[in-house]
């Protein structure tokens, strides 16, 4: 289930309860350093828009924040490891404070309260 392999590179979308919060992870490499990543987060919801940036560098089979972040992954805890996952051939990065409240893969198949995680968005096939 974790990926340690998993190349971050794209765009994530938060898998929470529908209507109620919508978050979105960009992710790029640092072309000046290949060990490093951008991360843009934005966080859509009912009492509006919020945007935060973090930089990060793969560590132990994590993307290892430059400072934790809080109020984005649909939890007020804040976090500072984002752990990559493959399951039944979708990638997901799941917050530190979310690993030990989704254990199973069917947690990861539903939105419902046992947790958050940023599921990759497919890029479209070129025709």
């Amino acid at each position: 289930m974790h990926d340690p392999r998993m190349i971050p590179v794209g765009t994530w979308s938060g898998f929470t309860l529908p209507g109620f919060d919508n978050s979105t992870l960009l992710i790029k490499k640092d072309i000046g350093n290949p060990d490093k990543y951008f991360l843009h987060f934005v966080r859509e919801t009912d009492f509006g828009n919020f945007r935060a940036e973090r930089s990060a560098t793969f560590n132990r089979g994590a993307l290892v924040l430059n400072k934790p972040i809080d109020k984005f992954g649909g939890t007020t805890k804040p976090y500072a490891r984002l752990y990559p996952v493959h399951i039944d051939g979708l990638d997901y990065l799941l917050p530190s404070n979310n690993v030990l409240r989704l254990k199973t893969k069917d947690q990861f198949r539903t939105r419902s309260n046992d947790g958050f995680a940023y599921r990759r968005v497919p890029v479209p096939a070129i025709e």
